[in-house]
C-alpha cells in the first residue's frame, strides 16, 4: 500500500515522499519525492486522486494552499495554488461533500475556506474567520493559533485552538461560509492548549489531544453538543519536563486510542470502553525515534508508523489489534524532518 509523507524542508531538502509500505513485512521502501515547501500536513480527495497541502511559512511570504494530482504510481503533479491569508497554516480537511477545503493557520489563529471544482483543483477563498482571545500559558497562548480543522457525521466542523482553550464549531453553508454555532463552543480545561481531536465511530464520543498537558479530553454528547467528561494522562508518572503531545487517532472500530509526546519520544495506548467512552492506559511504547510528530495507522488496522521530525526518520510497528501492543519492526531513514503520514488506500 501507498503512503504519503509531508514534512520541513530545511536548506530546501525533502518535500512530498511517497512510500510503498509491503503489508506483509512491514518494510517501507520510497518512490518518488516531490519538492515544494514545508508541506507540514497533507489531506487526500475521497477518491484518492487529489491531495492537497500547503506552505508553512510566515504570512509576509504569501503561504499557499496546493493541489496535486496522484498517478497510479503515486506521483504528485501540481495543478494550482491559492495564497492563504495567514500565518503559518498547520492543518487542512476537506468537507463531506468535496466541494471545500478548510485550512487553520497556527501563527495567525485564523480559519480559512476554500471552494474545490469538479476536477479537484482550488477556487476562491469564500471564508476567512479570526479566532479571538487568549488563556493563561503566557508563552504559548498569548493568542489563538488555530491547530486542527475536523468535520463529524452532520458536517459541522470543529477547530482545535491551542491559545484560547476552546473548540470553535461552525457551521458550512452551500457557498462556503462558516457561521459560529456559540452553544456549541467547547471549553477545555485552562492551560491545556487543545492541538488535536478524533471522532469515536458512533460519534457518541470524541477525544481531543492537549498539547500543552498531555493529557486527553473525553467528550460526550448530549442533546446534539459535545462537553468534556474528563481528562486523563498521557504519560505515565514520574514525568520530567515541559510535556509536548502532538498527534492522536483512533483504531476504525473504535476500540483503540494512540497518542504521542514529544517530550518522552513516547507512543501511549488506551483501551476505549464501547460503554461510556472511559479510558484505560494500556501501556506507552517508545517511538523508536525523537519528537514524534505525527503518527497512523494503516488500513488493514495491522501496522503503526511514527514520524520522527528531529531524528529523520519513520519507524514500523506491528499492531496486536485485540490487545493495542505494539511491537517496533523496522524503520526507513534519511529523510527530512517529517511531519504528516497519510495512507493513499483505504
Amino acid at each position: 500500500m501507498k503512503l504519503f509523507c509531508g514534512g520541513y524542508t530545511p536548506n530546501r531538502e525533502g518535500g512530498i515522499y511517497t512510500f510503498e509500505l509491503n503489508d506483509k513485512n512491514g518494510k517501507l521502501k520510497q518512490l518518488h519525492l516531490t519538492k515544494t515547501t514545508n508541506p507540514s500536513y497533507l489531506c487526500l480527495s475521497p477518491n484518492k486522486e487529489v491531495l492537497y497541502t500547503f506552505e508553512e511559512i510566515g504570512q509576509q511570504d504569501e503561504p499557499k494552499l496546493k493541489a496535486f494530482t496522484i498517478d497510479k504510481k503515486g506521483r504528485l503533479s501540481l495543478i494550482n495554488e491559492q495564497v492563504i491569508p495567514g500565518a503559518y497554516p498547520c492543518h487542512l480537511t476537506l468537507s463531506p461533500d468535496r466541494k471545500f477545503v478548510l485550512v487553520a493557520c497556527y501563527g495567525s489563529g485564523n480559519v480559512q475556506c476554500f471552494s474545490v471544482k469538479e476536477d479537484g483543483s482550488l477556487g476562491k477563498m469564500t471564508d476567512n474567520v479570526q479566532h479571538q482571545g487568549k488563556s493563561e500559558n503566557k508563552s504559548r497562548q498569548e493568542g489563538p493559533h488555530a491547530h486542527m480543522v475536523a468535520f463529524d457525521q452532520d458536517g459541522k466542523l470543529y477547530v482545535c485552538d491551542l491559545g484560547i482553550d476552546k473548540i470553535m464549531v461552525y457551521s458550512l453553508t452551500s457557498t462556503g461560509k462558516l457561521e459560529l454555532l456559540e452553544n456549541e463552543v467547547i471549553e477545555i480545561a485552562s492551560g491545556s492548549g487543545p492541538r488535536h481531536m478524533v471522532f469515536h465511530p458512533s460519534y457518541q464520543y470524541a477525544f481531543v489531544l492537549n498539547e500543552l498537558t498531555s493529557t486527553i479530553s473525553l467528550l460526550e454528547k448530549s442533546n446534539g453538543k459535545y462537553a468534556v467528561k474528563q481528562d486523563y494522562l498521557m504519560i505515565e508518572e514520574p514525568f520530567s519536563g515541559m510535556p509536548s503531545g502532538a498527534a492522536i487517532r483512533i483504531s476504525k472500530d473504535g476500540q483503540l486510542l494512540f497518542a504521542s509526546d514529544r517530550t518522552v519520544n513516547g507512543i501511549s495506548t488506551f483501551k476505549v470502553d464501547a460503554e461510556n467512552g472511559t479510558l484505560k492506559l494500556i501501556e506507552t511504547t517508545s517511538c523508536g525515534g525523537i519528537f514524534p510528530r505525527d503518527f497512523n495507522l494503516s488500513p488493514d488496522g495491522e501496522w503503526l508508523l511514527s514520524a520522527h521530525q528531529k531524528s529523520n526518520d519513520i519507524v514500523v510497528f506491528s499492531l496486536e489489534q485485540s490487545t493495542g501492543k505494539l511491537a517496533q519492526i523496522g524503520s526507513i531513514n534519511e529523510i527530512v524532518s517529517p511531519t504528516c503520514l497519510v495512507f493513499l488506500e483505504d
